[in-house]
């Protein structure tokens, strides 16, 4: 199959930066631009830190709980880890590309065809094999121009890697940054008695994924194209 020829199916996406805290209503905490987050998740995946568990449930203790203590005690459970980014400018954009991988430790083994006879078979992978799928998800920032917190995305649309699952992975990624890093910032309230106190919060960015639609779009041809709504 040429280049020309070799299609994969994605679903264009969008992200939107949001922060969360425990601050009152009216004092919003501020928002973390895209480059920004992408630096905190490629700084958690060069530590080797970049991986989400399903199923092993939540400490609620993130600021105590190393992030070895936490792969520790969530060994045997399905996850998703950040195998690689990249992060390169071009034109008038940043683009960042992803390559997750999820692992499912039911899948020990996995079947093969003998071509010559149509004889199948499994193979079975070795004690701490298991099995795993991959995808890639590419998102587009501004460089020059003004930053909405909105930022256009392709996934790569993959069996057993679902939106739900790139999203909790990302924002869970990003508040433990938050944690470790102590991601704060000062509100200025009065007090029971007229004067102005400040006063620091936590706060936790999140990048939430909006589905928009599906499509099959030819990567070989890109070209330097750029993702657009159709």
């Amino acid at each position: 199959m040429s280049a020309e020829e070799y299609q994969r199916f994605v679903m264009l996406n969008r992200l939107a930066s949001k922060s969360v805290s425990r601050a009152p209503e009216e004092h919003k905490p501020p928002l973390i631009e895209g480059h920004e987050a992408f630096k905190m998740l490629k700084e958690r995946q060069e530590s080797g830190a970049a991986i989400e568990f399903f199923g092993a449930g939540e400490t609620g203790r993130d600021a105590e709980e190393t992030d070895a203590d936490r792969i520790k005690r969530s060994e045997g459970h399905d996850f998703v880890w950040l195998r690689q980014i990249t992060i390169v400018d071009r034109g008038a954009h940043r683009y960042v590309t992803m390559l997750l991988e999820f692992v499912d430790q039911s899948k020990t083994s996995f079947s093969v065809v003998d071509t010559s006879n149509l004889k199948g078979r499994d193979i079975t992978g070795g004690k701490n094999e298991r099995g795993g799928v991959s995808c890639h998800v590419l998102v587009r920032l501004p460089i020059k121009q003004h930053d909405d917190g909105v930022y256009r995305c392709a996934i790569e649309s993959v069996h057993h890697v679902n939106r739900g699952m790139i999203e909790a992975f990302i924002c869970r990624q990003l508040r433990r940054w938050a944690h470790a890093n102590d991601l704060t910032y000062e509100v200025h309230a009065r007090d029971k008695k007229g004067r102005m106190q400040a006063k620091e919060y936590r706060y936790t960015p999140r990048l939430e994924l909006h589905s928009d639609v599906g499509r099959s779009l030819s990567f070989a041809t890109t070209g330097g194209k750029e993702l657009a709504r159709r």
